[in-house]
């Protein structure tokens, strides 16, 4: 059994809080999470706040938009929500992240002059590791298959991030 989930991490990073051990700890948290969360501080502040991902809603657990939400995020943007035409299947659960760009823009401009919170789940470092070939093309990291899709994967973030400031 893996002890260490993406949506457990997103628990942690987002509350300040050890990350659960149990992989099924986390949807425990849809119901409750154990401490104020950035979103929900950020928000009593007066932020909005918007949590993009480019993989599907039910990402490992079911309950990922009530876990969003409890993690104090007022908007939840899934990649069932964003237009994957021209985009590649990084995985079985979700498409490369610059999905997430132009609805991440469009959400942006409608508030970009009040305080604002966006964060970006990215998936194409997951498990299959397929990161979009056409757009960046591919490296040969390794002559192991699986470490050369996963260090593209990693080499794809570099591209997703200099999309996401530009």
């Amino acid at each position: 059994m893996r002890s260490c989930l993406t949506t457990n991490a997103m628990a942690a990073s987002n509350c300040g809080i050890d990350p659960p051990l149990n992989p099924w700890q986390t949807s425990s948290l849809g119901d409750r999470v154990l401490s104020r969360c950035l979103a929900d501080l950020l928000a009593e502040q007066g932020y909005n706040t918007a949590w993009f991902t480019s993989s599907t809603a039910t990402f490992e657990i079911e309950r990922l938009p009530e876990l969003v939400k409890n993690l104090g995020y007022e908007e939840f943007y899934p990649v069932e929500s964003m237009d994957t035409e021209g985009f590649e299947q990084a995985n079985y659960f979700g498409y490369e992240d610059d999905v997430m760009l132009q609805p991440s823009r469009e959400w942006l401009e409608e508030h970009k002059d009040e305080p604002s919170l966006a964060t970006y789940e990215t998936i194409t470092p997951h498990h299959q590791y397929l990161a979009p070939e056409e757009r960046y093309g591919r490296e040969e990291f390794d002559e192991n298959d699986e470490v050369n899709r996963y260090q593209n994967s990693v080499r794809y973030q570099d591209f997703f991030l200099k999309n996401l400031f530009n």
